[in-house]
């Protein structure tokens, strides 16, 4: 994933229907390889969400990984607290509605 752009979609939604966890709580249960894939993915996802136009730095809660079955991948959510943006970040176009 990290060879390739993130995709950065904002939405209001506070909830997704595929299985979410802490980004920390996934990173600490990667190992090798796997691990430093992972990592590289997230600070991609991170730089692509920072440079964001409407990107703030206060989170609302710590940024969240989700998995797309459809596209057998993961995503990153990171919802900020000035009015509950959540940004959606994809290295796939994946629906956030």
């Amino acid at each position: 994933m990290a060879s390739q752009e993130f995709q950065v979609k904002t939405t209001l939604k506070d909830f997704f229907e595929d299985c979410t966890l802490p980004v920390l709580d996934w990173l600490a249960n990667k190992e090798g390889q796997d691990a430093k894939k992972a990592w590289s993915d997230f600070m991609a996802a991170t730089k692509a969400v920072t440079s964001h136009e409407w990107w703030e730095w206060e989170l609302r809660h710590e940024p969240y990984v989700g998995y797309d079955v459809k596209q057998d991948s993961h995503y990153f959510i990171f919802k900020i607290d000035n009015n509950g943006t959540t940004f959606v970040v994809s290295e796939f176009d994946i629906e956030v509605g």
